[in-house]
């Protein structure tokens, strides 16, 4: 006798699957559990092997039963989804389990499972490509910037005051209402003047400043800072110049070009060409994919598996940079809430996802 299961449509995108295995299989695996139980099982008054079936089903019966169940419901959910051609997109729900020795067992799978889509239109669809060309500007601006990644720090004389590009080694340390701040305190700290890596108060209090002097900085934190009890408020930062080093950037001629690997200056210009080709082709790409992608959401109605959505938004959120990570201490009632609006607010975009993927893998 053959698997047993029947298909109920809760919505079109969630099934549940009453499966039934046969008598004659259960009572074959009880058979066989019990047998092993009956080797290994030691019961006070018998030898191995030889204690009663009663006895053995009187101790033992709740974790055969937990046994067979792990065995066989997997296994055969698994089989009715392959016959039933069903597309899970999550792992099921097991509900009513019934096991007993002298009947078959039955349970309920309860789970999400891909729409049906005739994916339509998306034959013949046009789109204007949008032409990329690498400019003489992002050549150079490219080549400034590998000037400036094998730029090497010198130590200036003690009477250098810093500038906007200089680069100063601080101890620093936060004071709110006169008391240090929580994790606001560095030493030795190497910071470029200008690259705004600090709050712009900070670095600009270091102006004018030589090696050895110490300096104030007040900021105002803003409206919207993590920190909820520091938001609007200012915050005094004191800080103790240790370093002043100024970046001496290399000449950008072939030798430059010969310290990277090259035989010439024209061929590093070459390679960052090809480069800053390939990304803008990629980028193109992506963006053309988003735009077809669009255009068939906007062709095609059908209902979005909830958990695909949840998963779309999940990863939205984890991405964001407002939201903390996993592995952080829990946050407090302001951090839920604020989550909760953030969700609401990405909810839509992460529908919109699922609803891609689920286009394209029909496509596909």
């Amino acid at each position: 006798m053959g698997l047993k299961y029947e298909i109920q449509e809760l919505t079109t995108v969630k099934k549940t699957i009453q499966i039934e295995i046969p008598q004659e299989v259960v009572q074959r695996e009880f058979n066989l559990a019990y047998g092993n139980l009956r080797r290994k099982a030691k019961v006070s008054g018998f030898r191995p092997g030889k204690a009663p079936m009663e006895i053995l089903e009187d101790r033992y019966a709740k974790a055969v039963e937990e046994e067979i169940i792990q065995k066989m419901v997997p296994d055969y959910y698994r089989q009715a989804i392959e016959e039933s051609g069903l597309k899970p997109v999550e792992l099921p729900t097991i509900e009513q389990v019934t096991v007993r020795r002298d009947a078959p067992l039955s349970f309920t799978a309860t789970v999400e499972v891909r729409p049906g889509i005739k994916v339509k239109g998306h034959v013949g669809m046009r789109m204007d490509r949008e032409r990329i060309a690498v400019t003489e500007e992002q050549i150079r601006e490219a080549l400034n910037r590998l000037q400036n990644e094998n730029g090497q720090l010198e130590f200036c004389e003690p009477q250098q005051v810093i500038e906007q590009g200089h680069h100063a080694v601080i101890d620093i340390q936060g004071f709110f209402d006169g008391k240090p701040l929580k994790d606001s305190q560095a030493k030795g700290f190497l910071m470029e003047v200008g690259s705004r890596t600090l709050l712009p108060g900070i670095e600009d209090a270091l102006i004018g400043k030589k090696k050895g002097e110490t300096t104030e900085a007040r900021v105002m934190f803003p409206k919207d800072h993590p920190e909820k009890h520091l938001a609007e408020k200012e915050v005094t930062y004191q800080i103790q110049i240790q370093e002043v080093k100024i970046k001496n950037l290399p000449e950008i001629d072939d030798q430059f070009a010969k310290d990277l690997g090259f035989s010439s200056l024209e061929e590093v210009r070459k390679k960052i060409g090809e480069d800053l080709q390939k990304h803008m082709e990629t980028e193109r790409a992506g963006k053309e994919k988003d735009r077809l992608v669009k255009e068939l959401i906007s062709q095609h109605s059908f209902e979005v598996p909830p958990s695909l959505a949840h998963r779309e938004l999940q990863d939205i959120l984890s991405r964001h940079p407002g939201v903390p990570r996993a592995d952080s201490a829990p946050g407090g009632p302001d951090t839920e809430i604020e989550l909760k609006a953030l969700a609401e607010q990405y909810r839509p975009l992460a529908e919109e996802r699922a609803r891609g993927r689920l286009l394209l893998q029909a496509l596909a």
